[in-house]
């Protein structure tokens, strides 16, 4: 299917039935980096959540979807969006690997990519107005991501793999952090019947 596909961050306030309407929308946009070329913009428009009970983005490609589960990294959510050739013949396509405030879907406040893989987050990941890029393309259809902390450096990797299997490796997120996500978890016994002795 052709059809404009949408990513949303829905606010889950136990009610539900809520439209699209009531849900801030936020507009890609396409942007330059004087290392990299084509990369994308969001806007970044303040949500209220007592007037909208979430956020939404189209995505903009013809074709384009998110068919792999997004991961949420501090205050960002990260996703890959795949854009499949369209002629019924072809093969492949391109991916974009995108990068949104969790709050209100807006851009990334500070770099969350490191864009032309110097590993260093600075002025030279930014788009040429100055921005955080919060979309880099991909000229492959690409997997799921998976995201790596690397204790050494302290830092979080997105891997990927191309249709050809050659494997992407970008620095994302800014500073690791060992505090995220759950440490440990451990089953409660049910708890034994008490008897009452007369």
């Amino acid at each position: 299917s052709i059809q404009e596909q949408t990513f949303y961050g829905i606010w889950d306030d136990g009610i539900g039935n809520h439209t699209p309407a009531d849900l801030l929308e936020q507009t890609i946009s396409e942007e330059f980096n004087n290392d990299v070329g084509e990369v994308r913009g969001v806007t970044d428009l303040d949500i209220d959540y007592n007037n909208y009970k979430g956020w939404k983005i189209d995505l903009p490609d013809l074709g384009e979807r998110v068919v792999t589960a997004p991961r949420a990294l501090g205050r960002l959510v990260f996703f890959s969006s795949i854009v499949p050739s369209l002629g019924a013949c072809e093969f492949g396509g391109n991916s974009w690997h995108m990068a949104v405030k969790i709050h209100n879907g807006g851009k990334p406040s500070s770099n969350a990519f490191d864009v032309n893989n110097d590993g260093l987050f600075n002025a030279n990941d930014l788009t040429d107005m100055g921005d955080a890029v919060s979309g880099i393309g991909v000229d492959s259809l690409v997997s799921e991501t998976r995201y790596i902390d690397d204790a050494d450096s302290l830092s979080i990797y997105a891997v990927n793999n191309d249709l050809e299997g050659n494997t992407i490796i970008r620095q994302v997120s800014g500073p690791y952090s060992r505090a995220e996500g759950r440490r440990s978890w451990t089953t409660m016994p049910k708890k034994a019947p008490v008897t009452e002795i007369q």
